[in-house]
């Protein structure tokens, strides 16, 4: 397991944990009851991808952020996003030639936010990449 979260809702037994392992992203949330766990779906947005942070903002909302690229060649960005239900790839702010992002937090009255990297050549000049979501995109 690479990176895991916790989130739990206002209801009775509503509440779940978000983890990632081999770069699939997989939801566990509990019964109605709280007295039994299910698994949900599972999401790997397409080979070469790795999800390195997720975090839950609360029992029906969470994020994944991380890379998608081939071998040694260029990276993008990738975000999905839990909406209680399934994962769901968003569009995300992927700029120069290779993007990547590590970690991603947030609350549900603050905000998410997410942290990683960009460079304009291949390997080399990497600046801090900050990317926000300010309720309907993400944003740098």
């Amino acid at each position: 397991m690479s990176a895991s979260a916790q989130a739990t809702g206002a209801g009775s037994g509503s509440g779940g944990a978000f983890f990632t392992t081999g770069g699939a992203l997989h939801g566990v949330t509990t019964t109605g009851d709280g007295d039994a766990w299910a698994v949900g779906s599972s999401a790997t947005p397409g080979g070469g991808t790795n999800l390195s942070s997720v975090v839950g903002v609360s029992a029906r909302s969470a994020w994944a952020v991380g890379d998608s690229g081939s071998g040694d060649g260029p990276t993008k960005t990738v975000i999905l996003r839990w909406n209680g239900t399934a994962w769901k790839q968003v569009r995300s702010p992927s700029p120069g030639a290779s993007a990547y992002l590590s970690s991603v937090a947030g609350r549900p009255a603050n905000g998410v936010w997410a942290v990683g990297g960009t460079s304009s050549r291949l390997r080399s000049g990497l600046k801090t990449l900050i990317v926000r979501w300010n309720g309907s995109a993400w944003q740098r």
